[in-house]
């Protein structure tokens, strides 16, 4: 199996053609990305480029789970588009929506993420359960100035907080809420700090994967979240985690952009 291994921001994953694929079951997934006995990554993506303007894409967890996109990964993909066919820009099309990539003049890589949704039914709830939930985020020791639900393509609860947790409680509460029962999907859950009006600083526990070291669509989840809350008022907002910082700019639609980087290229043999 040949596989490209690419990184956005630390956030690392496995690129493989389609017709490249052994086996399409979730034991695969779990066993190539064990960074062990594996290759090694957060998350796998599989792509079909025969139609650069409808680029076939699917994501898989770390755990073996299936997720509807995956920021990070599709700013590698469009770098991968630009290395193997010198073409700047191509469209990632999901399950549910399709995503224009472009390369910047200055090596960027810019997604358009789509039209946020703050429906309790866009990440799998209703208003009811959704509004109890947060009621009682004190149970997770959590203090909240805001929070809110946002799908962008995923789902994800993003909580603004005075204080980032350390990571190891980030860890603990964020898989408790990720696997919380009144989320039929699950959800990604955003811990965010607010450090300006055009600056955030973000840990995301990522569903089927855990703490990363950035999230691209935790990112553009919690910076539009955070201005529909009224909490900032610029359009660009600069998200900073510790893998490195994301531009996002906040419209009717919201975008995202940062690097993405060639790790290795490689044939796996099982």
């Amino acid at each position: 199996m040949q596989f490209d291994k690419m990184h956005g921001l630390g956030n690392d994953f496995i690129l493989i053609h389609e017709l490249n694929i052994p086996e399409d079951s979730a034991v695969f997934w779990r066993k190539i990305c064990d960074r062990h006995e594996g290759i090694g990554a957060d998350l796998v993506v599989v792509y079909n480029d025969d139609d650069l303007f409808r680029l076939r894409t699917r994501f898989f967890n770390c755990d073996g789970s299936e997720a509807e996109i995956c920021g990070n990964a599709a700013r590698c993909l469009g770098k991968l588009v630009e290395m193997r066919t010198g073409i700047s820009s191509c469209n990632l099309v999901s399950a549910k929506r399709s995503y224009p990539v472009t390369i910047c003049e200055d090596g960027r890589v810019r997604v358009d993420m789509g039209e946020p949704d703050f429906s309790s039914t866009a990440v799998g709830t209703k208003d009811e359960l959704l509004t109890n939930f947060v009621d009682h985020l004190s149970d997770y020791s959590i203090d909240a100035t805001a929070v809110i639900a946002v799908s962008v393509g995923n789902p994800h609860l993003v909580i603004v907080l005075k204080e980032l947790p350390s990571d190891d409680i980030i860890e603990l509460i964020g898989d408790r809420i990720a696997t919380h029962r009144i989320f039929a999907h699950g959800i990604n859950v955003s811990f965010a700090q607010l450090v300006s009006d055009d600056a955030i600083n973000l840990r995301v526990f990522e569903r089927g994967v855990g703490l990363t070291r950035a999230c691209a669509s935790g990112a553009t989840a919690a910076a539009c979240g955070i201005r529909h809350l009224g909490l900032i008022s610029a359009n660009d907002i600069s998200v900073h985690q510790s893998g490195g910082d994301l531009s996002i700019s906040c419209g009717d639609t919201v975008s995202q952009t940062g690097s993405a980087h060639h790790v290795f290229s490689g044939v796996y043999t099982a």
